[in-house]
């Protein structure tokens, strides 16, 4: 690598010059196992301990209780708008989610959850351009 990039944009992040090394002299055999670690099926004993190692350092990091589950998934932040609302309003049709629309991403949060139950916008900064985090208004 001839100049260090440095990423302020979503997504993911710089990584340590010793963190790349080490991916890029393990990517064709990982750990003297013959393979990368994309060539393992997620079944494989190899994978789940790679998997065991992740859940347990990032439960050391955030200090997450052993009560509380650590979930991998896929689909990035935005697949957390439909979660969120399947999971709160669900089959529960006399509940209601009160949602801020500030901007790009709250308007699509509020249109995922539409699909699962009742919406109220209870404040809305959408009339000045998104420019502010508006007061909260009284639910509707």
């Amino acid at each position: 690598m001839t100049r260090a990039v440095f990423n302020y944009g979503a997504g993911p992040s710089m990584l340590p010059t010793p963190v790349m090394e080490q991916m890029q002299a393990e990517l064709r055999d990982y750990q003297g196992r013959g393979m990368s670690i994309m060539e393992m099926n997620h079944r494989d004993d190899a994978f789940q301990e790679i998997l065991a190692a992740a859940k347990a350092l990032f439960r050391e990091l955030m200090e997450i209780p052993d009560d509380y589950k650590v979930i991998w998934s896929h689909g990035g932040g935005a697949m957390q708008f439909s979660s969120v609302a399947m999971n709160l309003l669900g089959r529960h049709p006399e509940r209601k989610a009160l949602y801020t629309n500030t901007g790009f991403f709250a308007t699509r949060a509020i249109d995922e959850a539409r699909r699962f139950g009742k919406v109220a916008v209870v404040s809305s900064s959408e009339e000045t351009g998104f420019d502010h985090i508006p007061a909260l208004e009284p639910a509707l």
